[in-house]
């Protein structure tokens, strides 16, 4: 009966031990911010001439650019490349910053410790499907304008 219960001792401190190793690994692990999934894909606005103004939104990538017939170019401001799986530097805080939708159906999307802001919101524009850019005031020489992105394929597909 002795040996029993050391045994049961024993196992049951083992067992605990690796639980606890177990969940202080997981909750350790860092959280990446995900762009919500109505927005996502690639977007463009219709403009004069042959650019074309372009968000590409992936689950974890903010990303904008022009794209004509012949090439498709990221802008180098790094306002424009922003990830939610890549940290700021020395620390453990993502990229990018989404917040949920506000009471008029935006989600704004940013990033972190900047003023940069993007309000959107997918809609139906035109009888199209369509990604409703919102710039609110005092925030640059856009304010207060609505601009509409339509949903296409890809950099291949330049309409």
């Amino acid at each position: 009966m002795q040996k029993i219960h050391q045994f049961l001792t024993l196992f049951l401190l083992t067992t605990g031990l690796i639980i606890g190793i177990g969940l202080s690994n997981t909750s350790a692990q860092a959280k990446y911010t995900p762009t919500p999934t109505s927005l996502r894909g690639y977007w463009q606005r219709p403009a004069k001439g042959d650019a074309r103004s372009v968000l590409i939104i992936k689950k974890y990538k903010f990303e904008g650019g022009l794209l004509n017939k012949e090439y498709f170019q990221i802008n180098t401001n790094d306002d424009w490349q922003i990830q939610g799986d890549k940290y700021l530097k020395g620390t453990k805080t993502p990229q990018l910053y989404v917040n949920k939708k506000n009471r008029n159906g935006y989600y704004k999307l940013g990033k972190v410790n900047t003023k940069t802001r993007w309000y959107l919101k997918k809609v139906k524009h035109n009888g199209k499907v369509a990604l409703k850019s919102y710039v609110p005031n005092a925030l640059g020489p856009a304010e207060g304008k609505v601009f509409y992105y339509y949903k296409f394929k890809g950099t291949g597909d330049f309409k």
